[in-house]
């Protein structure tokens, strides 16, 4: 029997109601809702090591409700076909989450999801292309908003094969 173990899933397990609360790092919350939208499973089959890198930016209201959500705007076709960014983008942006500390704010931070049946992530051209395009694009209004930046936030996938 395979179980597909998600460290984030793990993590958010104590944390299930906290994005309607104001917090100043709400990455976890935006983590959750990436998580119970997409599905690695058929990704995880396959057995082999993989770094997806993509950026997410939220924009928020001088409410400090989400007003739009952006992701990286040339994802690779598999990661774009596992994250449906913009499918993802207008369920954030019809969310509950909230944040007091980044009113009329744009906050952007970059994402590594991985899986390393061995310690190192596979660094490769293609990985390093996603890199280099990694921020996404902003409409005019979210240009003229501050903008912040949060620390990275990584997701890795194990599998426990019994």
């Amino acid at each position: 029997m395979k179980i597909f173990l998600n460290l984030e899933l793990l993590m958010l397990a104590g944390s299930i109601g906290t994005i309607a609360q104001p917090q100043r790092d709400f990455r976890r919350a935006v983590g959750q809702e990436i998580s119970s939208r997409t599905s690695w499973t058929s990704t995880l089959n396959t057995h082999k090591p993989f770094a997806y890198f993509f950026a997410v930016a939220i924009s928020f209201d001088k409410d400090g409700k989400v007003d739009t959500a952006y992701f990286t705007e040339n994802l690779r076709e598999e990661i774009a076909s596992i994250l449906k960014p913009k499918e993802l983008a207008t369920h954030l942006m019809k969310s509950n989450l909230i944040s007091g500390w980044y009113k009329d704010k744009v906050v952007m931070y970059p994402v590594i999801y991985r899986y390393q049946p061995t310690m190192s992530i596979p660094f490769d051209d293609i990985a390093m292309r996603d890199w280099l395009k990694l921020w996404p694009g902003f409409n005019a209004r979210d240009k003229q908003r501050q903008l912040v930046l949060l620390q990275p936030y990584e997701n890795t996938f194990y599998i426990i094969d019994n």
